[in-house]
């Protein structure tokens, strides 16, 4: 059974603050195993955040090697460490894509793998978008064609199969932007095409244990 993590309401606010406001990440010593740049472990609740680089922002993430001190104008909040990098990134999937490369571009994490099947967001689009969203929060002209996001949806499902396969348990996410109200029809199609891929590609053993 998984230990029972102690997450307090300062912990939630601290991570609500680091998604809204941002960071400046200021790097003592490098780390050795993998990006700067990658989600942190919070000490004490092992709440995970991804740091949004603001350069403007109060908060201030010090790295050094694989540990963080988090601090609000030299304020420390919180210490953390940089999430462990996981061996199955290395793999490559049926048509020899990287899969690093796919879990960098679906903002997942060590415990939750994103699978996107719209990578626009209606909200967004019409001005009235998440402050603290940076996945759909992009212009228009860095979106991917519509007729190939089935593609990337696609390759998503298949790293979180090869993460599955290779022992990693997790939280599945099928996430994406709010679609028009229009083609809101189009996101019943995605959840099935993802179900469907899942449940052809694993065992029922795996699937419940995801």
């Amino acid at each position: 059974m998984t230990e029972k993590r102690n997450i307090t309401k300062e912990d939630i606010f601290l991570k609500a603050r680091l998604l809204s406001e941002g960071v400046r990440v200021k790097v003592k010593k490098q780390s050795k195993t993998g990006d700067k740049v990658r989600p942190i472990v919070l000490d004490g609740c092992d709440l995970v955040v991804m740091p949004l680089p603001n350069p403007y922002s109060r908060l201030e993430v010090a790295i050094d090697g694989d540990a963080v001190t988090i601090s609000d104008m030299g304020k420390i909040l919180s210490l953390g460490k940089l999430e462990v990098r996981r061996l199955w990134r290395n793999e490559l999937t049926g048509e020899g894509k990287s899969v690093e490369q796919i879990f960098a571009g679906s903002a997942s994490s060590a415990t939750i793998i994103n699978l996107i099947v719209n990578f626009r967001c209606y909200n967004y689009d019409s001005g009235q978008g998440c402050k603290y969203c940076a996945l759909f929060a992009v212009p228009m002209s860095k979106t991917p064609p519509a007729n190939i996001i089935p593609k990337i949806t696609n390759l998503q499902v298949e790293m979180a199969v090869i993460a599955a396969q290779n022992g990693w348990r997790g939280t599945l996410v099928i996430s994406g932007g709010a679609f028009p109200p229009s083609k809101r029809g189009q996101l019943i199609d995605g959840i099935e095409r993802v179900m469907n891929q899942l449940n052809e590609s694993l065992d029922d053993e795996i699937l419940s244990q995801l």
